[in-house]
């Protein structure tokens, strides 16, 4: 008597994992390597050579949250805003939420794009999210400077040397490689 050969086949076994409505799941099939997440909730029944690898709880965002999603295959990076619940892919990697800038009339950020190397400045008012190649330089929100009517400042550029003056009554908002020039006479000025 010939012994049929033998067939694998995905019947549900009695192993089951509880997830509650923001967790999730991440489970290889260790026959065929396939990787999926499961989110709540539900009472999630594994397969026989389903092996879970890891856990965890859904990011919640508020309108004024961000955070950088990673695909771990192909290092894309792509950032998701609030409003929003975020569950990862099976091969995606969510950084920490983080806030958005909140800028008012008088204030402004300094920006350097590390993609392609340019650098400029976003004036208020605005809520800034910035993208996972930007980098927020000279330690974030600034406030532009107020000149009064008899007043002056001298902003001298990194890059080219050039030195600016700008005077009277105004809010003076530096470009992204500008900076008060230091020394003798720096800083605001009265005309006298």
């Amino acid at each position: 008597m010939n012994a049929a050969p033998r067939r694998w086949t995905r019947e549900r076994t009695g192993t089951a994992e509880l997830l509650e409505p923001l967790d999730w799941c991440r489970i290889k099939d260790t026959v065929t390597g396939e990787v999926r997440v499961e989110s709540g909730p539900q009472l999630l029944f594994l397969l026989p050579f389903d092996e879970v690898q890891s856990r965890g709880q859904a990011v919640s965002l508020t309108p004024v949250d961000f955070c950088t999603v990673t695909d771990k295959r192909t290092g894309e990076k792509r950032m998701v805003c609030g409003p929003k619940v975020i569950i990862p892919g099976a091969f995606e990697e969510i950084s920490q939420k983080q806030q958005a800038y909140s800028l008012e009339a008088s204030q402004y950020v300094k920006l350097l794009d590390r993609a392609t190397g340019k650098r400029w400045v976003e004036k208020g008012p605005m809520l800034l999210f910035p993208k996972p190649t930007w980098e927020v330089l000279d330690g974030g929100v600034q406030r532009a400077i107020s000149l009064k009517k008899v007043e002056y400042v001298r902003l001298i550029d990194g890059i080219s040397g050039a030195i600016r003056v700008e005077r009277g009554e105004q809010l003076v908002f530096p470009s992204a490689t500008e900076t008060i020039l230091e020394g003798e006479g720096a800083g605001i000025i009265g005309l006298g």
